[in-house]
């Protein structure tokens, strides 16, 4: 299936808007948990684990799928790619292309996993830090 350059920009840039838009989430947390109490910072940190927990398999899946196409990736060497080009090889150029986009959408997938997961860190952090301030 051949894709548009321009279909792979929108489909991967909403993408990236969705990470930044769960980091931008995290970073608003961080900013509003100095002023919660430890039940409510409690709570958004059961909320964000569970949150986590349901994307855990699908990461999982990306990062195995990452590894895997970052390994085929190394196999095309320069010159192998020079050669398709030379001889018109469409349907090696175009295999190498859905890998690569395959290859950056699982990245992405994982960067949204690891936004939720520094979310929980930073839940974490603040818990752990109120927890000291509170003993004191």
């Amino acid at each position: 299936m051949m894709q548009s350059s321009e279909n792979l920009h929108t489909k991967l840039h909403g993408k990236l808007d969705n990470c930044i838009g769960q980091l931008r989430a995290a970073q608003g947390h961080l900013e509003d948990v100095k002023n919660e109490t430890a039940a409510n910072i409690e709570a958004k940190l059961v909320s964000a684990k569970e949150a986590l927990d349901a994307k855990k398999q699908e990461a999982l899946a990306a990062k195995d799928k990452a590894e895997e196409l970052g390994k085929a990736k190394l196999a095309e060497t320069t010159e192998a790619v020079a050669d398709w080009k030379a001889n018109r090889h469409v349907h090696k150029l175009e295999k190498r292309a859905e890998r690569a986009e395959s290859y950056a959408d699982a990245c992405v997938a994982l960067a949204m996993y690891y936004a939720g997961e520094a979310e929980v860190a930073i839940l974490e952090a603040v818990a752990a830090r109120q927890d000291a301030n509170n003993s004191g």
